[in-house]
This record gives C-alpha cells, sequence and structure tokens, in this order.
C-alpha cells in the first residue's frame, strides 16, 4: 500500500466515526455550500430538470433541485461512513423486503441480473446485496483514473463479500463462474451513441447501454430491478421486481426497454433521489 493511499484511509476512517448526528449535519452545511456558494454543476442540475419535467412549475423545479443537493450531500456522507470498516454497519441500514423471491431463483439453480440506478444509495444497495440473499454478488464497475479513489472504493465495496470486475471484463467473469450468481449492474450512465439502445426517457431521447441485456441473454439470467426507497434517515428499503424471467424469449431491446422504464417510474415519483448532476444527455441520437 503507497504512503498517499495508507494516509488517505486513515483520514477517512477518523471522519468516518464521528457520530452519525454530526456527520449527517456535515451533510447539510455541505449542501448548503454546494447549492448556494460552490453552485456545484449547477447548470447541468437545472438544465436536467427542466428538460424532464416541462410541464413543472418553476416552484416546483426549484423545490426538487434544493432536496436534490440535500440527498446528494447525504449520499456522499453515506459513502464516507463505510470507511468504519465495519461489516456491520450495514445491517439494518438496509433491508430487503421480498428476499423469498432472490432464495426461489437460487434454489432454481438461475442466474440473475439485477439492474438499478444512481437512485437513492446506490453505493449501499450494492454493498449490502450479500447481506440478503445466498447468492454470490459481482458488480460491474467502471474504474476511476484515480488510483487512489478507485481502491477505496473497491475496498468499502467489496467489504461484505460482493466481488467486482470491470465492466471491459463483466462477460467473461459472469459466463466463467461456476455457481449461480447475481450479476449488477447500474445502467444509467451515458453510453457510446452509435453502439447504445436508444430510447425516450424522462421526456428525451436517451442513449441505454446493452451491457445487462447482453448479460442476461448471454448467461439465460433471470432480469430484476432493484427499487430502492429511503424510510428515514440513513435507512433505507428495496424491492426486488422480476422484469424478465426468461431472456432468450424476448426480441432484442426488450429487457433494456424494461429496466429503464422501471427506473423512470422510481424516478418520477421521488425526483429528488436521483443523480440530476451526471451529465446523462450529453450525445445526441445519430440521423
Amino acid at each position: 500500500m503507497n504512503t498517499k493511499l495508507r494516509v488517505t484511509k486513515v483520514f477517512l476512517k477518523i471522519i468516518a466515526s464521528l457520530p452519525q448526528p454530526i456527520l449527517y449535519f456535515i451533510a447539510s452545511i455541505l449542501a448548503f455550500l454546494a447549492q448556494h456558494v460552490f453552485r456545484y454543476r449547477n447548470h447541468v442540475i437545472k438544465n436536467n430538470l427542466r428538460n424532464a419535467f416541462p410541464t413543472y412549475s418553476s416552484e416546483q423545479l426549484k423545490k426538487i433541485e434544493s432536496l436534490f443537493y440535500k440527498q446528494f450531500c447525504v449520499v456522499i456522507i453515506e459513502i464516507l461512513m463505510q470507511f468504519r470498516m465495519d461489516k456491520e454497519f450495514l445491517k439494518g441500514k438496509v433491508t430487503l423486503t421480498n428476499p423469498e423471491l432472490l432464495e426461489k431463483y437460487y434454489q432454481d439453480g438461475r442466474n440473475v441480473v439485477a439492474v438499478c440506478g444512481h437512485f437513492c444509495n446506490w453505493e449501499w444497495i450494492g454493498a449490502s446485496l450479500t447481506m440478503h440473499t445466498s447468492y454470490d454478488v459481482l458488480a460491474i464497475y467502471k474504474p476511476l483514473t484515480n488510483k487512489v479513489i478507485d481502491q477505496l472504493l473497491i475496498e468499502i465495496r467489496t467489504l461484505n463479500g460482493t466481488k467486482l470486475t470491470p465492466v471491459k471484463k463483466a462477460t467473461r467473469a459472469i459466463l466463467s463462474y461456476e455457481k449461480p450468481l447475481i450479476s449488477y449492474f447500474i445502467a444509467d450512465q451515458s453510453a457510446s451513441p452509435e453502439f447504445a439502445y436508444w430510447t425516450d426517457f424522462l421526456n428525451q431521447k436517451t442513449a441505454v447501454f446493452w451491457g445487462a441485456e447482453k448479460i442476461a441473454r448471454a448467461s439465460n439470467a433471470i432480469v430484476v430491478f432493484l427499487a430502492m426507497r429511503q424510510f428515514e434517515r440513513g435507512k433505507y428499503s428495496f424491492d426486488v421486481i422480476e422484469l424478465c424471467k426468461d431472456p432468450l424469449s424476448v426480441k432484442e431491446g426488450v429487457i433494456t426497454q424494461l429496466h429503464v422504464s422501471a427506473l423512470e417510474k422510481e424516478i418520477i415519483k421521488a425526483p429528488e433521489f436521483w443523480l440530476w448532476s451526471h451529465k446523462r444527455w450529453k450525445h445526441k441520437m445519430p440521423q
């Protein structure tokens, strides 16, 4: 371990060990600073919200914007909390409402492709999934250019037994796995326009990665959507929603459209919980 990584880990662990009320208070301060002082990606957020909800009034959009900054900073602080490096930390903080569904799939020996978006606390759902199922969980991720941050995130993401594989190696890793497996995708990144599945998402033409669908077809996996909700500060629950049980029986594009529509439904119900600062629509649909 290099010196920079070691020092950063010690610093983060000290901060993460502060009492949680203090950390959430820090989140409130960060939210104010991000929105009103530094105006973090404010133009991107406003533009995304206007385009996604063209019929909303300016007051409605301002309310969502303000709530988004608060939730965004809460997620940052909650990710920081994981640097306590405590395997028990997420117990009771993230609960699965219908674990029996995953258990049935496991007993049937079926692979599962689990899809979600950058919604609520996507890091906690990925890190805690192994706590709610008999499956091994393989999360698909894109390595960061900053090697220190990348290594730190790998450590907290794998603390409870979740395995990681870079997106470029995902297909080989999944198909070579010997036991039933959950492959976990966060599927709302901005895809390259020439290779994307194009659809209408939040009132805009949107490029979507084919990855989850391709893996589901290649491994004959059941496709589910993980719908996460916050029921009180620092506590979340999620549902497993079955989208497609037989991926080989449906036409190309159906699976991708199903998980896009499932995410859109959750965003419309509680828009402040989605990552509006992401440049989701930076590509235009090819003519």
